[in-house]
């Protein structure tokens, strides 16, 4: 049988100001599972060969990561064709997903879809972002930034503070909190995912934030993504004691480009308890984890301070990397006597 004649279907124009940038994703919506229809990511490359794209499905209803990434090493001016995209990540049940594309050269990435037997071909180009303002049943979005009257102390940075866009690829919050004792700190950051970068191996680590009083001995509390194929989030917390000491604690929670998250985390030493919390900004529960602090009430001697790390500077650990383009938005740090 003769296969049928596709109809013809206008690309977009990809011109210099639509190309994207190292290392931000693009992301393609609507892509439909295997059978007659194609499910091919089309990119278009533009700088020097080779080029290496990272392909990821995520399920469009939970926005959870389907498999691991897909790697396709392309000459520039080319693209690729699959017959069961979704099949070739390990997805042979899911009705539709959306796909993650980022590369390590300028690129501009959209998606053509061809049904044989209607012989459409239907090009979607790529969205923003993956964030929703939808919850499923039983969901509740995190609170917004705001101060309790019950805390001693307060300190606020609504909307976008820092962006990690070069040189300004590191940044520290400082905190002049009182000297003296205190019972909990209750900290709260947004953080947007950008895409991976390229200059750390696998595994790499991305900040998400470090919270100390003056310096890392007196660490209340530090989380990054590690990207693939490591694909998890590192959490540690530790006071008074030196880095190896303190726990290393993994959630196989993967790190999902273009979504914003939110850390709410609680270090409560008088309770003996912390609560580290990660979220998307839809209200689902990442993680939700428990511990128990090593002290017992939390130091500020004089002249100390409390410091918020964002980013990593380059080259200055092979296994850091700066995430460009990150976002970390309404911050909220309280102390408590």
């Amino acid at each position: 049988m003769r296969e049928p004649l596709l109809r013809t279907t206008k690309l977009p124009p990809v011109t210099a100001p639509k190309s994207t940038r190292l290392p931000k994703f693009s992301f393609a919506v609507g892509i439909l599972p295997t059978g007659p229809t194609w499910s091919p990511p089309e990119s278009f490359w533009r700088d020097l060969p080779p080029v290496r794209l990272w392909v990821r499905a995520v399920e469009s209803a939970l926005r959870s990561a389907i498999g691991s990434a897909g790697v396709v090493t392309l000459p520039p001016l080319s693209h690729k064709l699959y017959e069961d995209l979704l099949g070739g990540l390990g997805e042979t049940q899911l009705a539709a997903a959306r796909l993650t594309v980022s590369c390590n050269q300028t690129f501009y990435a959209y998606a053509v879809t061809f049904d044989k037997e209607m012989g459409e071909a239907t090009v979607l180009n790529p969205s923003k972002g993956l964030d929703s303002s939808l919850s499923r049943p039983g969901d509740a979005p995190p609170p917004p930034p705001g101060c309790p009257a019950s805390a001693s102390q307060c300190f606020t940075r609504p909307g976008t503070f820092f962006t990690q866009v070069p040189p300004a690829i590191f940044h520290i919050e400082y905190f002049d909190v009182a000297p003296g004792t205190y019972s909990k700190v209750h900290f709260r950051v947004e953080v947007f995912h950008a895409g991976w970068g390229n200059l750390s191996g696998p595994g790499g680590l991305h900040s998400l934030f470090w919270l100390v009083v003056d310096r890392n001995f007196n660490l209340i509390g530090f989380s990054v993504f590690r990207k693939p194929p490591k694909s998890d989030v590192l959490f540690r917390h530790g006071i008074g004691i030196i880095a190896t000491e303190k726990p290393k604690i993994f959630f196989p929670v993967e790190g999902i480009p273009g979504t914003t998250y939110v850390i709410d985390y609680t270090y409560n030493p008088a309770q003996r308890t912390l609560n580290y919390k990660l979220m998307d900004t839809a209200g689902h529960v990442l993680i939700d984890y428990n511990d128990v602090p090593n002290v017992r009430q939390l130091d500020v001697p004089n002249g100390s301070r409390l410091r918020a790390d964002f980013g990593f500077n380059e080259g200055r650990n092979e296994n850091e990397d700066p995430g460009y383009n990150w976002r970390y938005s309404n911050l909220t740090l309280e102390v408590f006597r």
